[in-house]
């Protein structure tokens, strides 16, 4: 009986401890900028802003017009997710044909996945205060994003690292070099003169976590991921500048 009640005891005070440790842990493991710069105009610009937006950067390019348009306008638009720039970036580094239209073809689903959560997020946002758009109209939004990495996770790799993780204390760690990684670069526009409000970026790796089945598909953290940004975007454009956005954990316990 003492066992019995032992069990759950230690697994509470590990899961207060994690939690407790999560904001130290935050700045250390989680995944840094992408350094790619394909589509921002004013990379130079771009700062983390954590008191509002959870990405690696933001820049206000014009902050007097958006809090005005955001008091005016009510229409938004949704613009496919660029994949142009990432694919120049995979003929350039895969030189085997075969591997190489696999990865194209790969991220163009994944933008396709990309470009549908964000409107589902936004549509299912409740009262959102934006009208969603198939296309730019005068007094609206338009907000473009594009991929510019996307490494998927290394099944192979994970695997080693989850048997050597039985027999070697520490040989879990193998599994860092299987870690896959998205980035996306974005703008904001004025929809009356293609003007650029605001440009922000973001990447993420995947989470880490003891044990789940996403280290072994590889693109199942890099959807979970998307999932995440697209329900961030929806918040943080349906809010004030003044509203924080709260990020996402680094880490997670789930085993699914």
């Amino acid at each position: 009986m003492i066992i019995q009640r032992s069990i759950p005891t230690l697994i509470q005070i590990c899961l207060l401890l994690l939690v407790l440790l999560s904001q130290q842990a935050c700045s250390v493991i989680r995944a840094g900028p992408s350094k790619k710069n394909l589509f921002l105009t004013h990379p130079e610009k771009v700062i983390e802003l954590r008191d509002r937006a959870p990405f690696n950067g933001v820049a206000y390019l014009n902050p007097v017009k958006v809090d005005d348009m955001h008091a005016s306008c009510k229409k938004i638009v949704i613009l496919p997710v660029r994949v142009d720039l990432l694919e120049k970036e995979i003929i350039r580094e895969i030189p085997d044909e075969k591997h190489r239209t696999q990865r194209i073809e790969e991220a163009q689903e994944i933008a396709r996945y990309f470009y549908d959560r964000l409107r589902t997020a936004i549509t299912n946002y409740k009262d959102y205060p934006y009208q969603l758009l198939e296309k730019a109209e005068p007094d609206s939004f338009v907000v473009e994003f594009a991929l510019v990495e996307l490494d998927p996770t290394s099944i192979s790799i994970n695997v080693l690292g989850a048997v050597a993780g039985f027999f070697v204390p520490g040989g879990g760690l193998i599994g860092r070099a299987a870690s896959g990684s998205i980035a996306f670069e974005a703008q904001i526009r004025d929809g009356s003169t293609n003007e650029i409000l605001i440009e922000f970026r973001d990447r993420e790796a995947d989470k880490t976590a003891p044990f789940t089945l996403k280290d072994f598909q590889e693109y199942a953290h890099i959807r979970q991921a998307i999932d995440e940004w697209a329900e961030q975007y929806a918040e943080l454009s349906a809010t004030s500048r003044t509203h924080r956005v709260s990020d996402s954990l680094p880490f997670t316990l789930s085993p699914i």
